[in-house]
């Protein structure tokens, strides 16, 4: 970005108009949709907050402000089962009984929470939130490749931005009632703490970082992988990570069994593979989406040279990587078919995938994105 480009962005009057704007926009859709305008306000009000602390987002944020206010009047937002659970939860009394913690408590609770800061239990203005999460989330990911490649590639560090914004895997799910954005975005705050720890030495980010994971944790139980996936596109005591998988796989066949393997596989195959682009009702249904999984494996073909060394190090970083997002999604389903009453359609994929494909689209453009800005191949 060039010196007018800052300036123009950084205009106190430049940035006054454009919220000024965006307010417009969402009282104009509160009429026009007979919504809670209370609500429209404060959501103006954390949109602003966003806005004046990521200033050269605005761009990104307006659009993707308008897209939601149009698309959350036309998607039910208790499209998932899990949806009417969080709901059920939050609004109606304990889901599986009193007494009983899962990650449904947590996010019920928080779902209260933010129903009675708004004044409203209507499902499409919960799920507004979902925008706030996802913009501070990709905000705080930027920050964090901009620590890591200070003086790289602005280029890339933008392109992430918009790519990952504008995400069609990620938008398709933020009109729904989930818990994967609260995770996600407690994640990217506790991985920004870790890269200014490494910048910085201070001990007091780290034990931040650590804490921010264990927050993470009630809404999903294993969130802090996550951070370690994030952990290990920075290299940082590298030569852990293959004992820590080996570690792990190990654990998974002495406690599930040697069908680990088949699920290992079946979950490598889910990181390229989901949603399936081989299938033509896919690209029926979410073309957007299909194009979005080609790109991803094109950008891991981007990130290869003609320098054996970089690639070395770029491959068995990708490996651990892919490994680690095999062996969470292996997991989740060994668990689910092992402990409750799931039954198996034929498949190794107990789980819907194509949701639990969220946090792995932000890590594989974070990393694709650090990867080509410190190379400069974009």
């Amino acid at each position: 970005m060039n010196f007018t480009q800052k300036h123009f962005l950084n205009n106190v009057f430049v940035k006054v108009a454009l919220l000024l704007s965006l307010i417009l926009i969402l009282l104009l859709n509160s009429i026009i949709t007979a919504r809670d305008s209370n609500f429209y306000l404060v959501f103006s009000v954390v949109l602003c907050v966003i806005v004046v602390i990521k200033s050269e987002f605005i761009v990104f944020v307006g659009p993707l402000i308008i897209y939601g206010l149009f698309s959350y009047n036309f998607i039910d937002p208790m499209y998932f089962v899990d949806s009417l659970k969080f709901y059920h939860e939050a609004f109606v009394g304990s889901y599986y009984g009193e007494g009983h913690l899962t990650t449904l408590t947590a996010v019920g609770d928080v779902y209260y929470l933010i129903s009675t800061i708004l004044g409203s239990q209507d499902p499409k203005i919960l799920v507004l939130m979902n925008l706030v999460l996802h913009s501070l989330t990709v905000a705080n990911l930027w920050k964090c490749l901009n620590i890591k490649t200070k003086y790289d590639s602005a280029r890339v560090k933008y392109c992430f931005v918009i790519f990952t914004f504008m995400s069609p895997l990620i938008l398709f799910h933020t009109p729904l009632l989930l818990k994967d954005f609260f995770s996600l975005c407690i994640i990217s705050y506790a991985f920004l703490a870790f890269c200014k720890y490494q910048v910085s030495a201070r001990k007091y980010l780290l034990f931040l970082a650590f804490v921010l994971c264990l927050i993470s944790i009630p809404f999903r139980v294993y969130a802090p992988i996550y951070f370690v996936m994030l952990v290990f596109t920075t290299g940082y005591y590298s030569r852990l990570y293959f004992p820590f998988l080996l570690f792990l796989t190990t654990s998974m066949v002495l406690f599930f069994g040697s069908e680990t393997i088949f699920y290992l596989v079946y979950s490598f195959a889910a990181i390229f593979f989901v949603p399936n682009f081989v299938s033509f009702s896919n690209w029926i249904d979410s073309p957007l989406s299909m194009l979005e999984g080609i790109m991803l494996i094109a950008f891991f073909f981007s990130c290869i040279t003609y320098n054996k060394k970089l690639n070395v190090d770029f491959l068995k970083t990708a490996i651990y990587i892919f490994w680690l997002i095999a062996i969470t999604y292996a997991f989740t389903s060994l668990y689910r078919v092992t402990f409750s009453a799931y039954e198996s359609q034929g498949g190794y994929l107990a789980d819907n995938f194509f949701r639990k494909k969220i946090p792995v689209t932000y890590i594989l453009l974070y990393f694709y994105s650090f990867v080509m800005s410190k190379r400069g191949s974009f």
